[in-house]
């Protein structure tokens, strides 16, 4: 399966490190590994197909969307021009990723049993409390990689065990201190080689939102993939392509709902928007629809603001 340009050179950065030689729970990477092929093969859905061989245009649109380091608030959400026949812009951001391990773990306590696969049933939903914190750095493509190492202690079982929580990302990394205490779930869902689902999450101990990565998602099944996660959030696309990807794929604008409260992005762009009452920091990886199918398969990431910074 082929990957977009924007993942290749962004995504694929961030797990090409070490740390994917490293054994972390299954399905946490498969989640992570995900990004690098979001359902983006083959051609598109009629009007994209009727837009390559018109012959899209050597042009692009303009990206209002951040580069790497940006600020997301600072996005609009917005292309600068909206045509089928044209190259979408080269989206040079990508949202942080995190893994989960038991074999790593460097705290007091007894290393946890593997987590359940997530493919596997509804996946896992656990409860931890931050015990350390490592900032590291580590070299990657000619750049560097900042790695959060979080050995946090589960508060759902008894006797506690020992888990090592690793952040990655090329710009930031997440406000965790010891002593926090949060949940961490992952779930993907097969359905079909061409219709697997994933999420990975963290929420506070209270429940409230603080990072999800969505990846390979169906608007029409996701309140029955993903509802009790993310409750009441609705997902729809637009009817017509907005641009074509790097593989001649045409993407669509996506909006999310909570409510009255509806944030609209269009594709490989980023703002912030208001949802469940509070302000997240928005980014739309891709919409499309893969190789014989009708269906737009999307990519999205939602970070409470705030919760993860810039050193520096």
């Amino acid at each position: 399966m082929s990957t977009s340009g924007y993942t290749q050179r962004t995504v694929e950065r961030i797990l090409s490190s070490d740390m994917t030689k490293r054994r972390v729970s299954h399905g946490t990477t498969a989640l992570m590994l995900l990004a690098l092929s979001m359902g983006c093969s083959g051609k598109s859905r009629t009007e994209a197909q009727r837009a390559g061989e018109a012959g899209a245009s050597a042009a692009s649109c303009t990206p209002t969307a951040p580069d790497v380091g940006g600020d997301i608030c600072a996005g609009t959400g917005r292309l600068v021009c909206t045509n089928p026949k044209l190259a979408c812009p080269p989206y040079n951001s990508a949202p942080a990723t995190f893994g989960l391990t038991t074999t790593a773990y460097q705290g007091a306590l007894a290393p946890c049993e593997p987590l359940g696969d997530p493919s596997q049933g509804r996946g896992f939903l656990v409860s931890v409390r931050a015990e350390s914190v490592r900032l590291k750095t580590f070299p990657s493509n000619g750049a560097e990689q900042l790695e959060t190492w979080v050995n946090v202690a589960r508060t759902d079982l008894s006797p506690s065990c020992g888990i090592l929580a690793e952040f990655r990302s090329l710009v930031e990394r997440p406000h965790i201190a010891a002593g926090m205490k949060f949940k961490i779930g992952s779930r993907t869902i097969q359905r079909s080689d061409r219709d697997t689902p994933g999420l990975n999450g963290l929420w506070s101990d209270s429940g409230e939102l603080l990072y999800a990565l969505v990846l390979s998602a169906s608007p029409t099944h996701f309140a029955e993939d993903f509802g009790d996660l993310l409750p009441n959030l609705s997902v729809s696309t637009s009817g017509e392509p907005v641009c074509l990807d790097s593989a001649g794929n045409g993407t669509f604008r996506t909006s999310l709902s909570v409510g009255a409260e509806t944030c609209s992005v269009d594709p490989q762009s980023s703002r912030c928007c208001s949802l469940w009452g509070r302000k997240f920091e928005v980014e739309v990886l891709n919409a499309v629809a893969p190789r014989g199918s009708t269906v737009v398969q999307l990519g999205f990431a939602l970070r409470a603001e705030g919760f993860f910074y810039r050193p520096n």
